[in-house]
């Protein structure tokens, strides 16, 4: 998905609808980005393709007729799915930049690893509001907090001390790069390229399909 998004910043268009229903895989194990509905086109204040310098946007011709522009947001066009998704910049109605798409990633890959909705139960009025001037992310959710009130005890907390204990510092890799992504400051966030090479240098660490692991690991209260 990085790279699918690199892929598009650089030919200056912005997805704004990241979100897991937008992603599919094939049978070979490729994801594939779906669902440009909403995308925009974006014209560059200088000469570079990079992608921080795509500041401001026109609508693309795969644009639906009649949607909102995501620049100035308002209440009927959002699902509950699709407003959990958003960047803050984009929920005050500021300007769409590629960055909105790497938050979106982001709020993605923390799903990917709790395998839990994003403000599951939220009111959306109160989201909004949570996100914009308290700088709430998924993590704190009440849906991760019964989730980690509910957890069972550990089978080595139960006489199996000879086990080591699962490493951690994958884990803790992959929420600093997620949690990299939702930064409040749009400027602040990872470029899409860049975190293609976040994770091609991680690749090896991360365990993204391990039974035994879980976001509920004891270092995670600082999140």
């Amino acid at each position: 998905m990085s790279s699918a998004l690199s892929f598009i910043h650089q030919r200056r268009l912005v997805h704004l609808d990241v979100k897991p229903a937008n992603i599919i895989v094939t049978d070979g194990d490729r994801c594939k980005l779906t669902d440009f509905g909403c995308s925009q086109r974006l014209s560059s204040t200088s000469t570079d393709d990079d992608e921080t310098s795509l500041l401001a946007y026109r609508p693309t011709a795969m644009r639906r007729p009649g949607t909102l522009s995501p620049r100035r947001p308002r209440s009927p066009t959002f699902n509950g799915g699709t407003m959990a998704y958003r960047a803050p910049e984009l929920l005050r109605g500021g300007a769409v930049t590629p960055a909105a798409d790497v938050y979106s990633l982001g709020v993605t890959l923390w799903q990917l690893r709790s395998r839990a909705a994003p403000y599951a139960g939220r009111d959306s009025h109160a989201l909004v509001f949570a996100v914009v001037a308290y700088h709430d992310r998924p993590d704190t959710s009440p849906a991760v907090r019964r989730r980690r009130a509910a957890r069972p005890p550990s089978s080595s907390a139960a006489g199996r001390r000879d086990d080591p204990a699962p490493p951690r510092t994958p884990d803790r890799q992959y929420r600093n790069i997620f949690r990299s992504c939702w930064d409040a400051s749009a400027e602040a966030r990872p470029t899409a390229s860049q975190l293609v090479g976040l994770f091609e240098t991680s690749k090896n660490e991360l365990d993204f399909v391990s039974s035994t692991s879980s976001l509920d690991t004891d270092d995670t209260d600082n999140i």
